[in-house]
């Protein structure tokens, strides 16, 4: 629901469940160092937390001479220190708020206005600047849709490689104009989501993450190839990816955010 904010008693809960489990800090590991417990979330849910009745959140500012600091950390509170990042943010991945189908399929470079926000000139000039829909009614300017498949159900879905996120600039009837144009083609009777934001946030201890190698990188010098020989190219392949190895060093915490 719109109103499941993150509640920031639960932090402590959480402390408490990884201290128990006897989970190391990110920073410090050892017996008596301290456990540095770390949560990655969106900016919207820290603004949720700073806000809260009675809220002990500190800022960065306020220990940072005595502790080295993360990178994008905002602050701490109940002695898990918070990390800011707008990947945690699930645009349109709770309930369906508007929903409307593509009432005709749409070529990449399409739906993009002509000027966004009075300043900037998007897309092509010879583009389609708007997408058609069955119905535009409930959509407002301002908001955040999703296009996606609509073979996969009505549901935005994690897994759908071909769903594409825009802002709504302009409505005519059973017309949406949006702030970039499109990248992927999409089929006619594909969804247009408005649904709630879903923010992830993430609590970690560690080590809990390894990266594994598979094949060691290795540089590559092509040959020169323009005719006075003196542009040179380099690069690199390799086999390797992040991989969790301690699942019960982590907690997960899906909220609603406040839309203000």
């Amino acid at each position: 629901m719109a109103g499941d904010l993150f509640d920031p008693d639960i932090v402590e809960t959480i402390r408490v469940h990884l201290e128990e489990n006897e989970v190391p800090g990110v920073a410090g590991t050892q017996d008596g160092d301290g456990a540095t417990l770390v949560c990655a979330t969106s900016p919207r849910v820290t603004k949720d937390i700073r806000t809260a009745a009675n809220s002990k959140w500190l800022e960065v500012q306020e220990y940072a001479g005595a502790a080295r600091k993360f990178t994008n950390e905002v602050g701490s509170w109940g002695g898990v220190r918070f990390v800011r990042t707008n990947r945690m943010r699930l645009r349109n991945a709770g309930a369906v708020v508007t929903q409307t189908a593509l009432a005709a399929a749409t070529v990449a470079g399409q739906g993009a206005a002509q000027t966004v926000d009075t300043v900037y000139s998007v897309g092509q000039s010879n583009s389609t600047r708007y997408i058609s829909v069955d119905s535009s009614a409930g959509f407002a300017v301002g908001q955040y849709v999703t296009i996606h498949d609509g073979t996969l159900g009505a549901a935005v879905l994690e897994t759908d490689g071909t769903q594409e996120t825009r802002r709504v600039i302009s409505i005519d009837t059973g017309k949406l104009v949006l702030d970039k144009p499109l990248l992927k083609p999409h089929a006619v009777d594909d969804y247009v989501t408005n649904a709630l934001d879903v923010h992830a946030s993430v609590f970690m201890g560690g080590p809990g993450v390894v990266y594994g190698v598979a094949e060691r990188p290795h540089p590559i010098m092509p040959p020169k190839y323009d005719d006075l020989m003196i542009v040179n190219r380099y690069g690199w392949r390799g086999f390797m990816k992040f991989q969790m190895f301690r699942p019960e060093f982590f907690e997960v915490v899906y909220s609603a955010g406040s839309t203000d």
